[in-house]
């Protein structure tokens, strides 16, 4: 369904970091065990490739009020179509990112927050991840380009609390 009416946005790879840099190194001794055997080279080598350069993110198709999540697999996007239309809000969450638990020395470190833009529904209890970003200024630019492009009013997330959860939230509050 590619069209000039669909928004394409990279998420990311879809297995995590360090799972790809273990990869990487499967890699290289594949490569390696292409002097040796070719087939348990390619082998090895197709594989990992699979792993290190699998990208994942949304498409958005605003023509028809359709989004996905896909998969990118062998440059096919895999993933199944829905209607956002029961999503009429954007919205900008603000997010402190925790640095990960193995951190390779030779990886910039990540950034201290992160702007994460979703589509949110009437209620802000279903939200769908469109796109994350580091920088602030980027971030709401993005948001009133989307909004734009989407025909979607941008809110504040106000999610409802329950009596239950305000009145545990009241208790921690007073001690």
């Amino acid at each position: 369904m590619k069209n000039k009416n669909t928004i394409k946005i990279y998420g990311g790879r879809f297995f995590p970091e360090t799972f790809v840099y273990v990869n990487c190194g499967f890699l290289l001794i594949g490569l390696y065990a292409l002097t040796d055997n070719i087939p348990v080279g390619l082998t090895l080598s197709f594989i990992n490739c699979f792993f290190i350069f699998t990208p994942t993110g949304i498409e958005i198709n605003y023509s028809e009020k359709l989004y996905r999540n896909y998969i990118n697999i062998l440059g096919y996007n895999v993933g199944k179509w829905t209607s956002y239309t029961e999503f009429p809000y954007l919205t900008m969450i603000t997010k402190k990112v925790e640095p990960p638990d193995i951190r390779l020395p030779f990886i910039a470190p990540p950034p201290d927050k992160c702007y994460e833009i979703y589509l949110l529904n009437q209620t802000h209890q279903k939200k769908v991840e469109v796109k994350k970003l580091t920088n602030f200024d980027e971030a709401q630019k993005e948001l009133k380009e989307l909004a734009a492009k989407l025909n979607l009013s941008i809110t504040d997330y106000n999610p409802p609390v329950s009596v239950k959860t305000a009145v545990k939230t009241k208790v921690k509050r007073n001690k």
